[in-house]
């Protein structure tokens, strides 16, 4: 099934401006794009396989890792610097494991994006380019045509199941704008971007399971 989201507080000026850069920005940030596909396929699999990328996504970014820190270098000239736990070293102390690692430097859209890996799930961490500052995420995000929002598709969220999240960029953090789980009276939902576009709306899929089967009406 399908659903069209339509994003609140756009004035008309505002919506017109922001198409007018959607072509240029969504060319610009092709390649942040990819890196972030890869990485939705990659954590499908596991943890390690996301921490992997870790060494394309250097390449492409103003960061460095230097052993158990991931350093980054914001726009300003200072280093926002993240430490490994030191359990991740002990075999036996492994449920107080907390490991870092960077999975894109969005520069069209002043972020770096990092995977924050836990003994069991993952939290994901948006760090503005600017002013190092942080916003924390269920799941690995997309960005809207101009960055200006970005969509999140949670499934098996400890706290909220399945969920969809718009989050709208203010300043250099991005607040939630907007959260719900459409078409999920069953017992598991998958979400599916369809197409973002321009800033303003944004289709998404979900497929429904049921488990039973769901009964004939």
């Amino acid at each position: 099934m399908m659903f069209r989201y339509y994003c609140p507080r756009i004035s008309t000026a505002v919506a017109l401006a922001l198409g007018a850069m959607c072509h240029a920005a969504q060319a610009d940030g092709m390649s942040e794009d990819a890196l972030l596909s890869e990485a939705r396929s990659a954590i499908e699999e596991s943890s390690s396989k996301l921490r992997a990328m870790e060494p394309k996504a250097l390449a492409e970014s103003d960061a460095r890792r230097n052993g158990d820190r991931l350093e980054l270098r914001l726009r300003s000239g200072k280093i926002r610097t993240y430490i490994d736990r030191a359990e991740c070293e002990k075999p036996d102390e492994e449920a107080k494991c907390e490991r870092y690692s960077l999975i894109v430097h969005a520069r069209t859209r002043s972020t770096f994006i990092l995977a924050k890996h836990l003994y069991e799930g993952l939290d994901v961490i948006v760090v503005d380019d600017n002013a190092g500052e942080e916003t924390k995420l269920g799941s690995i995000p997309t960005f809207s045509p101009t960055g200006q929002h970005l969509i999140v598709f949670l499934e098996n969220d400890e706290q909220l199941g399945f969920e969809v999240q718009i989050w709208r960029r203010d300043g250099t953090r991005f607040i939630e704008e907007w959260s719900g789980s459409p078409n999920s009276d069953g017992t598991y939902v998958a979400y599916r971007l369809v197409q973002w576009p321009c800033e303003d709306v944004v289709t998404v899929e979900s497929k429904t399971s049921y488990d039973p089967p769901k009964p004939m009406s």
